[in-house]
């Protein structure tokens, strides 16, 4: 919740630690086709203690346990949560 919070208002209290400041995953699980151009990991957040899943182009590969520089791009509270992200460009 705090990180959806954080995202509906990007500017902040300075006192506010920023959540999505250099977020690390590493995945937990080989890929998964998600559609015709892309696979998804299933990954974990150390920095936030959270699972999510990261989204990679067809022919990225990426290896179990290896970390990766990521963004949030979604994140949805409920019975199904959802903390999608994407790799960053440097990665």
């Amino acid at each position: 919740m705090y990180t959806m919070r954080f995202l509906d208002h990007p500017n902040p209290p300075s006192d506010r630690v920023n959540p999505m400041q250099s977020l690390r995953a590493y995945a937990t699980e080989p890929s998964n086709k998600r559609d015709l151009l892309t696979n998804q990991y299933s990954c974990h957040v150390p920095s936030l203690g959270l699972p999510g899943t990261f989204v990679t182009p067809r022919g990225t590969d990426i290896l179990v346990g290896q970390q990766q520089d990521v963004r949030i791009t979604d994140v949805q509270a409920g019975l199904k949560s959802l903390f999608l992200l994407e790799l960053c460009k440097s990665s």
